[in-house]
């Protein structure tokens, strides 16, 4: 390896623990921690505020020529890792990026959760609102039936006899569609709750996993750097064999 740095920064001293497993996999290196401690904590700032300072902070480590930055803060990074690229793309920048993806599928999974609860109320009241009309339907038949039936015993006029099976027809074919959309209904709601109990499994699933250790960035980030590692080593070997000729 080389004398030049990798640069780290925090929004303070959480970081560090970042920082002990750089130099555990990668001895050989040069460090410069920084720690914003004057603006701590980040969560409670603009995004506008976060990538000013962390601007402000890469330009630091790049005057102390970094060859690498770890964004060892994963509120920076949800706030910009794109971004610092974009504004400096002559540097490597490492942010917190798997552990933050894996807290955006458990945001995604809820959103997704709570869209699908809410499509299952909505289906809820649409069957309770077809029920109402499919009974209201069969009280109107049922009254038809009634004027039919005495209408053929009192001999009444036969037009309005006619008129009155004309109605009933109606409001069968009525709760005909009724009993149509409320099946259809059923079957929405069946296909609702089904994916709302894979989303829930799953997201459960995200979470156990979450839980299974402390909050600890160092699982996700260190294949990150194991790579950085080999990458280091084998651009610095390069240098040093042009330099040897």
């Amino acid at each position: 390896m080389n004398s030049i740095p990798i640069g780290i920064i925090d929004s303070g001293s959480g970081g560090l623990s970042i920082w002990k497993e750089i130099t555990r996999l990668l001895p050989g290196e040069s460090t410069v921690y920084i720690g914003d401690h004057a603006n701590l904590p980040y969560s409670d700032k603009s995004t506008e505020f976060i990538r000013h300072r962390v601007f402000k902070l890469i330009q630091l480590l790049i005057t102390l020529r970094v060859k690498l930055i770890v964004i060892a803060c994963n509120t920076a990074t949800v706030a910009g890792i794109d971004w610092y690229r974009e504004q400096f793309p002559d540097i490597p920048i490492i942010g917190v990026v798997p552990v933050i993806k894996t807290a955006a599928e458990v945001s995604k999974t809820k959103h997704t959760a709570s869209q699908l609860h809410f499509s299952l109320v909505n289906i809820e009241s649409e069957k309770r609102r077809l029920s109402s009309s499919i009974n209201e339907t069969d009280a109107r038949i049922k009254s038809i039936e009634h004027h039919i039936i005495a209408q053929s015993r009192d001999n009444i006029n036969p037009a309005q006899q006619k008129n009155l099976m004309a109605q009933k027809q109606k409001l069968l074919n009525d709760k005909k569609n009724y009993l149509k959309q409320l099946e259809a209904k059923e079957t929405e709601m069946k296909r609702m709750d089904g994916a709302l109990r894979k989303v829930i499994k799953g997201q459960n699933s995200i979470v156990a996993k979450i839980s299974k250790r402390k909050p600890n960035f160092i699982d996700f980030i260190q294949p990150y750097l194991k790579s950085m590692g080999y990458w280091l080593y084998h651009k610095t070997k390069t240098k040093s064999s042009k330099n040897d000729n």
